[in-house]
């Protein structure tokens, strides 16, 4: 067979719908330096609406292991074969299912170069899940964390030699967010973009979105992502003349440049995608100090960090900047200018190609 130029990189990943994780794999297939690298991404799901479109309309392989079961070994030893056939050099695995699969599958194809990712704090995770994890961390020539936060919480976690995990922070293409003053509109808006999971805490978002609206009457809340529109997500009677559900959007830059500040509640974080959006576009934030938030958001400087679950306290932080125009002036300014300099989408994927570069070679 002919020597392939090209390193082969599959990246396997649970789903390739909206989502932190989702995205950020999306920026590095699409960014990656298609001369030295060919990937080839695994979707072990049917769910592959935006990013996985998008990668195929790129010319990227991408290919469906469609689910029928949580567990399902046959899974393992179909991926296992499309590893061999495909001639993969390094197995790149995203989140804990992705993990799960990637270190089973790469074991059985004799794969060594295997790189998992754990991208949130949370680890209170079913059995099976937490086994995988275990082996995955094991086997891995390299552990990727998005945070130091992060980091830290799998070198506690899974006692691993601190030299084999690293950081790469997210990467955002900050062209794409303008951070001009647009406003027409006469409400104070705030923006919350998730989904409706119980990591991302949307009940405490409405609850701050009452305290606020009793006290200031032109606030507007406005809630983005999957399941969140007025057909899906069950809305009481008591917010709807403040809260405005808005679904999944493809136009987030826009819906961030009109907004005033920007608000995140999640109960566990890696490094959030939304908070690099929202700084990108100039708005400061108010979020709670989970995950690695706190190596994005500087507290006083480009926005407020708030204990997670503290309702009054993020109350008192967003009546601040809603009263102090000039604070929300000057948070949006800095923050913009410390994503440009820490987290462009170039230094992201550079990082990761080094990272890939040096395994290879060691």
């Amino acid at each position: 067979m002919k020597k392939k130029k090209e390193i082969h990189i599959a990246y396997i990943i649970g789903q390739l719908t909206h989502g932190g994780a989702e995205r950020q794999l999306f920026r590095l297939v699409h960014n990656l330096d298609k001369f030295s690298f060919k990937p080839f991404v695994f979707c072990l799901s049917e769910n592959i609406e935006p990013y996985g479109t998008l990668l195929k309309e790129e010319g990227v392989f991408v290919l469906c292991l469609e689910r029928k079961n949580n567990i399902e070994p046959q899974r393992v030893f179909r991926l296992a074969y499309l590893l061999i056939k495909y001639q993969i050099d390094i197995v790149h695995a995203l989140l804990h299912i992705g993990n799960g699969y990637g270190v089973l599958a790469a074991m059985l194809a004799g794969i060594k170069t295997f790189i998992p990712s754990i991208r949130s704090e949370e680890m209170n995770r079913p059995m099976h899940i937490r086994i995988t994890d275990w082996l995955a961390m094991r086997y891995a020539k390299a552990i990727l964390a998005n945070s130091e936060r992060g980091r830290q919480v799998i070198l506690n976690q899974w006692k691993i030699n601190d030299e084999k995990v690293y950081v790469i922070h997210n990467g955002i293409n900050i062209d794409h967010y303008s951070n001009k003053e647009t406003k027409t509109h006469k409400n104070i808006r705030m923006s919350w973009i998730g989904k409706p999971t119980r990591a991302k805490n949307i009940q405490m978002m409405l609850d701050v979105a009452e305290m606020v609206y009793r006290s200031i009457q032109n606030t507007e809340f406005r809630i983005i992502g999957p399941g969140l529109s007025e057909n899906e997500f069950e809305l009481s009677d008591q917010y709807k003349s403040f809260v405005r559900l808005m679904g999944p959007r493809r136009d987030v830059p826009e819906i961030l440049k009109n907004t005033d500040i920007f608000i995140l509640t999640s109960r566990s974080e890696g490094l959030p995608n939304v908070i690099m959006e929202a700084m990108a576009a100039g708005k400061p934030v108010v979020a709670t100090d989970v995950g690695g938030v706190s190596e994005l958001v500087q507290h006083g400087k480009t926005g407020y960090l708030v204990p997670s679950g503290d309702v009054e306290k993020m109350t008192e932080a967003i009546m601040d900047l809603i009263e102090h125009p000039e604070k929300r002036e000057a948070f949006g300014y800095e923050g913009r200018i410390s994503i440009e300099s820490y987290f462009s989408i170039e230094k992201m994927v550079r990082k990761t190609e080094n990272l890939y570069l040096s395994i290879i070679e060691n």
